[in-house]
């Protein structure tokens, strides 16, 4: 087994991107692929689970010789069909790297950095060949952020080199902070995406904090101090709207007063937008990369370029 390759997907950007340590190479079937993919992708730019059902297998004996699982009588369990939990996406890339990755385990260390990596420059979600996803995935990008080949080169490159060099727990803990942040587009409602996002700048803030970046403080003064540390623009006013709404869900099981999934509007739409784009603003800024895009509005949904 070639400790150096993962097989992942599905990333629909038909090109190879090589960077300093390795490279995403596009796979040769990939139009053929992403035929497939289009085809079982919903109206809504999402691809949804499957159904799937119970089946119950009647064993089957022949000369004395209990047969495979494959060649009993199967029957369908009646009430039982369901979305199913899991599914996969078939492959559309191929990450090698030039050497050995951290204790030779590419999916649980080089691999699931750069792969996550890869999902937050182009907004999608990724996963390795053969393991699951969970839930909807979307097939259309899930930010309005404009990359060219150099300059996503250049950032896989840099990153890298900064990733390595960082202790095991910062490096998982990163890792983990891009895992998460690829997960939002799963969840439909507001509430539970403004969840998530608030879950990825706090552990962005602890990551921070632990490296000796920001000073320790509470979370009314948590969003200001990180985007004064890595140069994002500074807004108190939306900042305070963001913690006032973390507060009453978080201690109050309140969604912009009211009931989760059944209150919100377009302020809290907004506020969950701003949270999201701060995030994304900041994993670049940890990584030590320098772009004007870092210094862009955060409070604005026009398009950037990275």
């Amino acid at each position: 087994m070639d400790t150096n390759l993962g097989k992942f997907g599905f990333l629909p950007i038909d090109r190879t991107i090589s960077f300093s340590g390795g490279a995403f190479s596009l796979r040769e079937d990939f139009n053929e692929v992403l035929a497939v993919v289009r085809s079982a992708t919903n109206a809504d730019g999402f691809v949804y689970p499957p159904l799937e059902k119970q089946m119950r297998g009647e064993p089957r004996i022949l000369a004395g010789q209990l047969l495979p699982e494959d060649q009993w009588y199967w029957k369908e369990v009646l009430g039982t069909e369901r979305p199913a939990h899991l599914h996969q996406l078939p492959v559309s890339h191929e990450l090698r790297l030039n050497q050995a990755p951290i204790d030779n385990d590419l999916r649980r260390n080089d691999g699931a950095f750069l792969m996550y990596l890869a999902g937050y420059l182009y907004g999608y979600r990724l996963q390795f060949h053969d393991w699951w996803f969970d839930g909807r995935v979307n097939m259309k990008k899930s930010h309005n952020i404009l990359v060219g080949d150099d300059k996503a080169a250049d950032f896989f490159s840099k990153s890298y080199s900064v990733w390595k060099n960082w202790s095991v727990e910062t490096r998982r803990h990163f890792t983990n902070i891009l895992y998460m942040n690829s997960r939002l587009e799963l969840y439909e409602w507001d509430w539970e995406k403004f969840m998530i996002a608030y879950m990825v700048f706090d552990a962005c803030y602890n990551q921070a904090k632990g490296l000796g970046q920001v000073e320790k403080t509470i979370h009314k003064f948590r969003i200001d101090a990180m985007c004064e540390r890595y140069s994002l623009q500074c807004n108190s006013s939306l900042s305070n709207e963001i913690v006032r709404l973390r507060n009453a869900l978080f201690h109050e099981a309140l969604w912009d007063g009211g009931q989760p999934c059944s209150s919100g509007g377009q302020k809290s739409f907004g506020y969950t937008k701003c949270l999201m784009r701060i995030n994304h603003r900041l994993i670049p800024a940890m990584l030590g990369y320098s772009t004007e895009y870092i210094g862009t509005h955060w409070d604005s949904f026009s398009p950037c370029q990275f």
